[in-house]
């Protein structure tokens, strides 16, 4: 795994900003942000990227150690945390600033499509 550039995290903290307010609006209430040690929660995935919380089941299965579940993916670009985003990350392969920016105007730009189907007046 390749060393996680820091400038990274800020793009996905504010990823997980708008996914929790948007889901906050939409149920009225509290969101367990897959981005945060909220447990094994059911995660979010959409046609653009998806992110699961920090699974605790995953060192043992059977007495043996599975792969650990990707936190964060885009395109081919995965992303791990340890608990919670921000803490003990890397990821799998080398990008550029360049490609971090897409990644994040591809990641908004789903969720404003996926906050557009709320809004009664779009």
């Amino acid at each position: 795994m390749k060393e996680f550039p820091e400038y990274l995290v800020a793009l996905l903290e504010y990823i997980d900003y708008d996914l929790t307010r948007i889901m906050e609006n939409r149920y009225q209430r509290g969101y367990d942000s897959p981005f945060q040690n909220s447990g094994n929660v059911e995660g979010y995935k959409n046609d653009t990227f998806e992110a699961h919380a920090y699974d605790w089941g995953w060192e043992l299965e059977d007495d043996k150690f599975r792969k650990e579940p990707v936190n964060f993916k885009y395109k081919d670009i995965e992303i791990y945390w340890y608990k919670y985003l921000g803490r003990g990350m890397y990821i799998n392969k080398d990008i550029t600033p360049a490609e971090a920016v897409e990644m994040f105007n591809d990641c908004m730009a789903s969720l404003r499509k996926e906050e557009q189907k709320d809004d009664k007046w779009a």
